[in-house]
């Protein structure tokens, strides 16, 4: 039976239940700062429940000169801190340029197609770069669209070691570029970028076993080669081989669009994948044809997501 609290405590005593809450798990967070995805987290100070129970009298108090009164911001009640997640590797130098508004996921391979065309014309050169979409994708609130561009050397991409060049060019130049391709390829619907995961470094550059195509890879129209080009590509690019693949040919998951051929003869298929290695990798991973379309970019997968072997679930 359902417990009223209206009836069987004041509401001093739901406050008192409400601030023992909160410093229980004040308690619990303090055993395990779990950091963000771009190693940030907000971290608690001595005067941080100070903060809190004065923000829950502003809210709560039967007093309506307290509850007239706006929340206190939290500005000198927490404070950043940086929690490092690379275990010392050195990330891939991957240089990431946003949009202001957003590109519709089947929009894509016409942003890149003119952006390729603007970056033809700059006064640097780009042939060993790759350029890939950031989307937003494989989350719950993830609609596939497009937020920027990731560039990094092509040799990270191809698996060469060595030394990388960095970016040439201004990042104004790029700007510029970038948002004159938007325009000519369309938006769509446009929404303001902001800063979602995809807009850092780190989620296309962190090593990870497991990955997730965010843009269809083309491929051969037969699952089965396929699967035989992707483990070839893998184990030459990476040093790595493919311990379970699974890919389809229909988009499923929100994020997901099937793009036009946009003029493409090739014959290939496309697919969408999933795909885990025998040891950690480091992106970014760009692989099968049409890369320069903004097809197969894949993005590392959150390590206690469920794994999906083609024989059924992981163990």
């Amino acid at each position: 039976m359902a417990l009223d609290l209206r009836s069987s405590a004041t509401s001093s005593q739901i406050g008192e239940l409400s601030k023992s809450i909160s410093r229980l798990t004040l308690i619990l967070i303090d055993q395990r700062v779990v950091p963000g995805s771009d190693g940030e987290t907000r971290s608690w100070l001595p005067n941080t429940l100070e903060w809190m129970d004065a923000n829950y009298e502003r809210v709560f108090s039967a007093d309506p000169t307290l509850n007239r009164l706006p929340p206190l911001p939290a500005e000198g009640y927490v404070e950043m801190v940086h929690y490092d997640q690379h275990d010392g590797r050195e990330m891939p130098p991957i240089e990431v340029f946003l949009l202001d508004e957003s590109v519709e996921h089947h929009r894509i391979p016409m942003l890149m197609s003119r952006l390729h065309e603007g970056l033809r014309e700059a006064p640097f050169q780009v042939d060993d770069l790759i350029v890939f979409p950031l989307t937003v994708s494989d989350h719950a609130h993830g609609d596939g669209r497009c937020v920027g561009v990731g560039v990094a050397p092509a040799s990270r991409s191809e698996g060469i070691e060595g030394e990388q060049a960095g970016v040439p060019g201004e990042r104004a130049q790029w700007k510029e570029r970038l948002e004159k391709a938007a325009e000519d390829a369309g938006r769509g619907r446009r929404m303001r970028v902001g800063t979602p995961h995809a807009a850092h470094s780190i989620a296309w550059a962190r090593p990870a076993r497991r990955w997730r195509s965010t843009t269809p890879a083309r491929f051969f129209p037969d699952v089965r080669i396929a699967e035989f080009e992707l483990r070839r590509l893998i184990r030459e690019r990476f040093g790595a081989e493919v311990e379970w693949f699974i890919a389809r040919p229909d988009a499923m998951e929100r994020w997901e669009s099937t793009w036009a051929a946009h003029g493409l003869v090739d014959g290939l298929g496309q697919w969408w994948v999933e795909f885990e290695t025998d040891i950690e990798i480091d992106g970014p991973v760009v692989l099968g044809a049409a890369r320069e379309l903004g097809f197969g970019v894949f993005a590392p997968r959150h390590a206690d997501r469920l794994s999906i072997r083609r024989n059924g679930p992981r163990a």
